[in-house]
């Protein structure tokens, strides 16, 4: 989505935890459409792996900031990847090789479920549990998948520098 300040967020074993993870994402579901713009999803079937893109809109940006978008997504208590947060050749290699290898792509929900709420991360969600219902389950044992994602740790779990840290070369 152009002009969105977007989070990954990470789920494995999807077809086992769809479930919790619809659940853990719908700490996300009282936000306003104007801080939470809307959501997609990448799907992994081989690895059984999917990203959860969060849109969190311009205003979100301008009134809440980084660290509170950071702490919002960070309540769902999944791993997530924060683009912006990446240098350049990370970045790149994240959008180019990393996305690439998601062979099913659910596009940005903007609505709720016909009740009035909106919804966008469960919504994605509850379309991806309708996809899966047509896929045959994985052969192999789940593969393990964090080693290429670039994950982020907010600035409140890195451990605390000491002043020595700061001198030295």
């Amino acid at each position: 989505m152009a002009d969105s300040y977007d989070i990954y967020l990470v789920l494995h074993q999807v077809r086992d935890n769809l479930a919790g993870y619809r659940s853990m994402v719908g700490t996300l579901d009282r936000l306003e459409r104007s801080f939470l713009a809307g959501a997609e999803l990448f799907y992994r079937p081989s690895a059984d792996i999917a990203l959860l893109v969060l849109h969190f809109s311009p205003y979100a940006l301008m009134h809440l900031g980084e660290d509170s978008i950071h702490l919002l997504a960070h309540r769902t208590r999944l791993p997530m990847i924060v683009p912006s947060r990446l240098d350049d050749d990370r970045r790149r290699q994240f959008f180019l090789d990393g996305l690439s290898r998601y062979e099913i792509y659910l596009p940005p929900s903007g609505g709720g479920h016909g009740d009035g709420r909106f919804a966008p991360a469960t919504r994605v969600l509850d379309d991806l549990a309708e996809r899966l219902e047509s896929l045959p389950a994985p052969h192999d044992e789940y593969p393990a998948g964090d080693q290429e994602l670039p994950l982020f740790q907010p600035r409140w779990q890195r451990a605390p520098s000491t002043g020595a840290d700061m001198h030295s070369a």
